[in-house]
């Protein structure tokens, strides 16, 4: 007679615990200000550099040069990818990139963080959330400054626009930029889970690979959405961890006071 009650009871007091896990107003705060903190602290990042930093930058850029150089020559090795190939990439592969899967992972991930009271889903979430964002803008921002030309126009690789329309939006690429800026991120937070690292930068590659096998990228585009998403997560899910620097810092299950 009873019973739905006591089910009405257990729904409520397992509600309350639920809100208990759920971001205060001030870790919010702290949480979207790191949206512009963090790139200022990139802006920063190489006056701050140490030398073994900038020998393995200057390896990064010659191995994105080296592709540069040998985009078209890559591009031809490809098969040319059949309709109902390009058509499986595009529902199973490429809403991993752009957010249209991710997001609503992301989105589970926080709600389990919270009603599990299990703050590193929860937190992990929000890190890779904010990497995707500001990565996606980045990148936004590069494609219409550059402005090179895709594959499929057959102008080169070496066809670059910068500011004028018509707009082909090739370097980089956004959806390789957003695969990895969310492996990065939710990397930094499972670094005790070495094999999940490896599957979300396994997934992050096939997106990036799945974008070269349909002719929208070149492959230096997709080397660099894929270091652009990776140093964006990487910044994210060390500032938003952080416990060295002295000031409040997002530490899970709350705000701490780091000296």
């Amino acid at each position: 007679m009873y019973r739905p009650y006591h089910l009405l009871l257990c729904g409520l007091l397992m509600s309350t615990l639920a809100l208990g896990q759920f971001p205060k107003g001030s870790q919010w705060r702290f949480y979207f200000q790191s949206w512009y903190k963090v790139p200022v602290e990139m802006i920063q990042a190489p006056f701050h550099s140490t030398s073994k930093q900038y020998l393995y930058a200057g390896g990064l850029l010659a191995a994105g040069a080296g592709l540069y150089f040998a985009d078209e020559w890559i591009y031809n090795q490809v098969p040319a990818a059949s309709a109902s190939t390009k058509n499986s990439l595009e529902l199973f592969v490429e809403p991993f990139g752009n957010g249209f899967y991710s997001g609503p992972i992301l989105a589970g991930m926080f709600l389990y963080g919270i009603l599990a009271k299990r703050p590193r889903p929860r937190d992990a979430a929000m890190a890779a959330g904010a990497s995707f964002f500001v990565a996606s803008l980045f990148t936004r921002g590069l494609k219409y400054a550059l402005n090179r030309s895709r594959p499929q126009a057959n102008l080169g690789n070496n066809f670059w626009r910068p500011f004028a329309a018509p707009f082909s939006l090739s370097f980089p690429s956004g959806h390789t930029t957003g695969a990895f800026a969310i492996a990065s991120a939710l990397s930094c937070y499972y670094k005790d889970k070495p094999y999940l690292s490896y599957f979300l930068f396994g997934g992050a590659s096939v997106v990036a690979v799945s974008r070269i096998v349909k002719g929208e990228h070149w492959a230096s585009d997709v080397f660099a959405g894929a270091l652009v998403g990776y140093t964006v997560g990487r910044f994210f899910g060390k500032y938003l961890q952080s416990d060295t620097t002295v000031g409040w810092r997002y530490q899970g299950a709350g705000l701490a006071y780091v000296f």
